[in-house]
């Protein structure tokens, strides 16, 4: 059976620094090949997707060599990672470092070095500072944020909850915070497209880095571009309190 899936990773890793070996290739006669000018500059191809597969590895486990597994023991012929979040105890990473063939490989390798991976999600870390049974406040470096509880978790134990990049509304720092909504000021240091889909990644003092997902029509009101300040704010109930590792 031929199955095409959208895998959807719930332990991967990532954005902690690491020393970077770029890897340089000889170039080959189809790297000097010229573009076919009997293919069109764009073209569309159809498709669906059969399946939504969660995957979600044990810890000490080799995350590629379990991906891998499943792949074959599910069938899968066609896929791609929709989203992922978890952490791991080390990372090797390839990224291209270059825009002409041949593209140099770049490997970013800290085998011995935990790191998150929170794909378009928004993760927050902090204490147990409260719990009525429903909802969690956790404590953290930007503040305290109540969470709905969705499982126990002790009083002053460390919690970590995680904002979808298109839950986080934006604001101008003019405008102030709206009343009752968890709000995280910052800068925007950057904006990727998508697309209508416009990516704003916004520097938070104390946390790094958050991103935001939004359709262009609703934030170009804002006038965003890089060093401008604004408000980060969600509805509490779309934050997601994280389990605890395996």
């Amino acid at each position: 059976m031929k199955l095409s899936a959208i895998f959807v990773s719930s332990l991967l890793a990532l954005t902690l620094p690491a020393a970077a070996q770029i890897q340089r290739h000889p170039a080959t006669k189809e790297d000097a090949r010229p573009n076919d000018p009997k293919v069109p500059d764009s073209y569309v191809l159809s498709g669906r997707f059969d399946k939504i597969l969660v995957l979600r590895a044990k810890n000490k486990t080799d995350l590629l060599t379990e991906m891998e597994k499943q792949v074959k023991a599910q069938n899968i012929k066609n896929a791609v990672i929709l989203s992922g979040i978890g952490s791991v105890r080390g990372y090797r990473l390839h990224n291209v470092a270059g825009r002409d063939y041949p593209v140099p490989d770049m490997f970013f390798s800290a085998p011995n070095t935990p790191a998150d991976f929170i794909g378009m999600n928004n993760l927050f870390k902090g204490e147990v500072a409260a719990n009525d049974g429903t909802v969690l406040t956790i404590e953290g470096s930007l503040g305290a944020f109540t969470v709905p509880a969705t499982h126990a978790v002790p009083l002053g134990s460390p919690a970590s909850f995680v904002v979808a990049a298109d839950r986080i509304n934006m604001t101008s720092a003019e405008a102030g915070a709206s009343p009752g909504l968890p709000t995280v000021k910052g800068t925007v240091i950057g904006m990727e497209f998508v697309g209508s889909t416009q990516t704003v990644f916004v520097e938070v003092a104390g946390s790094g880095e958050m991103r935001v997902q939004k359709q262009q029509h609703e934030i170009e009101a804002l006038g965003l571009v890089p060093g401008r300040r604004i408000n980060l704010e969600w509805d509490p109930r779309h934050a997601w309190l994280l389990p605890e590792a395996a």
